[in-house]
């Protein structure tokens, strides 16, 4: 199997939490494809995005991502934050792409991957879009406007995880107040940063 050196999958909690996910996501994808053969469809375009995000503003329309060159085999990631890999945290892919990238459980446990010394999640998830031989397109917040966020405190407040905040980032009118989370774990929010 592929390697994903830190941290190691069987292991540590940790790793057994990264390679849940992944097998949620071919589940989905699985599901999607199941979809798509009872109604006879084929989706250009999936999007994945975790449970804690943010939205601050429209994402791109399919129209212009589709437009772009080699938009079937398209993975579309933010181009800050990405800790050696893909920021990986929302990402959209095009037809082709979606198959290898919703699949990396599988193509991991066997062996489908060459071995891929990676010290992450995103530098692994980086590999994959490499060994596929697929197109990396790295692009600005205004594309994918969305970032880490939770509510906190009693009475709840929204707290931006400062760790996933592109600095380049706007808030605009959204997140005028905005307030961030130092640390996850704290429950708590520091700062005015509108």
């Amino acid at each position: 199997p592929a390697q994903l050196k830190i941290p190691p999958p069987a292991t540590t909690s940790t790793g057994r939490r990264i390679m849940s996910v992944f097998l949620r996501r071919e589940y989905l994808w699985n599901e999607t494809l199941g979809r798509e053969r009872a109604l006879n469809i084929t989706y250009a375009l999936v999007l994945w995005v975790r449970d804690d995000a943010l939205w601050f503003g429209d994402i791109w329309p399919p129209s212009k991502l589709l437009a772009e060159p080699d938009a079937e085999t398209t993975v579309w990631s933010r181009a800050c934050r990405s800790y050696f890999g893909i920021n990986e945290r929302m990402v959209v892919l095009g037809r082709q792409a979606a198959g290898p990238m919703l699949s990396v459980f599988s193509s991991f446990m066997h062996g489908g991957f060459p071995d891929i010394p990676s010290a992450n999640t995103e530098a692994f998830m980086r590999a994959a879009v490499t060994t596929a031989g697929l197109r990396l397109n790295e692009t600005e917040i205004a594309v994918l406007p969305e970032t880490t966020a939770q509510l906190v405190g009693d009475p709840p407040e929204l707290c931006v995880l400062e760790k996933y905040w592109c600095p380049k980032q706007q808030p605009g009118k959204v997140l005028a107040n905005l307030q961030f989370c130092h640390v996850w774990a704290e429950n708590r929010c520091h700062g005015d940063h509108s």
